[in-house]
This record gives structure tokens, sequence and C-alpha cells, in this order.
């Protein structure tokens, strides 16, 4: 499989021949388990103290009483150490013992990251995910690109090859809106308007423009 390298001004440098991996087969159970297994260790531990809410003296009033059988304080009628009474246990607590990191073999983990490389190379893929380019994937610049300083260079370039739209995209995702601007937000077959509210609505996501509301 061979892709072409570009130049600075857009044009192609040469040829060259992607490597073996490239070729992987796309797998995307394999690589959602390992994302998820790689998720995982960032989980820490954490549990509740194993007598907490039942250090009371409070017994049952047992039968006769009319009432029911939970815990009752002592000189008192208010219940305790049940999960329904106040400053009683919780009925399921978080637990230290709970296993929390997610195995994954070597192989599918291996296999998982060829196959993920070889998925950024499919234009399919990538403009499912929202992103937004022109020409045939890789992309892949010279070694002069590495040498450049400016950053009108650096967008010429970008802008030149038909990338630099997807960082535009990115900029404005999530752009602050003020209230009373009517946005039309993408994400469904049919583009939805809404005001924005003081309910914790400050920001809008993949806003495509704004107008003034009459």
């Amino acid at each position: 499989m061979k892709a072409q390298v570009k130049t600075l001004d857009g044009g192609v440098a040469r040829d060259i021949e992607l490597p073996e991996l490239f070729s992987e087969e796309y797998r995307p159970d394999l690589i959602k388990k390992a994302v998820l297994a790689l998720q995982s260790t960032r989980r820490q531990p954490h549990g509740t103290n194993p007598f907490a809410g039942i250090c009371s003296s409070a017994v049952g009033w047992g039968s006769g009483r009319g009432s029911s059988h939970v815990p009752r304080i002592r000189n008192g009628s208010r219940a305790a150490k049940v999960p329904q009474a106040k400053g009683g246990r919780e009925a399921h607590p978080p637990k230290v013992a709970k296993i929390l990191i997610k195995e994954i073999n070597q192989k599918e983990k291996q296999k998982a990251f060829r196959s993920a490389v070889a998925a950024s190379i499919s234009a399919d893929l990538i403009r499912g995910r929202g992103h937004m380019f022109d020409g045939p994937v890789p992309i892949i610049f010279e070694d002069k690109f590495e040498a450049l300083i400016r950053t009108q260079d650096i967008i010429r370039a970008l802008d030149t090859i038909g990338v630099y739209q997807d960082i535009e995209r990115r900029r404005t995702a999530g752009k602050f809106v003020q209230e009373g601007v009517k946005c039309v937000v993408a994400g469904s077959s049919r583009e939805k308007a809404f005001s924005l509210s003081r309910q914790n609505n400050r920001y809008a996501q993949h806003v495509i423009y704004q107008e003034l509301m009459p």
C-alpha cells in the first residue's frame, strides 16, 4: 500500500510504501476492549467504613406494640441503623474489594493497536467521526514542514493540503454563547433551534451559526 508525501505548496513530492501495519483488519470490538482496559487503570478503589451508620445502641421493640421491628434508639422511638432511617447505614456501599481494572490479553492488545493505526487511513471512518478534510488519507508532509517556525506558514500549509478546516471546526466547538442568541445545533437529521437559559447551559456544542433573536 502506497501513500503520497505532500509538499508545503500542496504538490506531490514522492510516493512511499506504508508499513504492513496499515494492512491490519479493522476490529472495533478489540479497539473498544483495549480502550476500556486502559481507562480502567485510572480508577481508584474506595469504600466506606464497615461500621458506618451502625455504631448505635438501638434495638428493636419486638412484637406486640403495633410498630415495625426496625432498631430504635433508647429513650425514644426514632429508627436507627437501617438504611431507611436517618443516619443509618448505606444499603449497598462501595467496597474496596471490588475489581476495577479490566484485563486484556497481550495479543489482543497488540492487535487492537494495529487495528486502530490501520483505521487511520480509512476516509469513511475518519469522516464518520466528524473530521473535515480534502483529499486522500493518510496525509503526510515532507520533512520541510518541521522547519516551519511562523504560525502563518503552518496555517498556510495546512490550508493548502485541506486539513485546516478541521482545526477551525474544533476551535468553534464548545464556544461560549451569550443568552438571547439563537443557535442551530447539529447532531440529528433535523436541526434544532434553541435559546440558552441560565440553567447551566453556558456552552453549546457544535454551533454551526448564530443569529440574534428577534
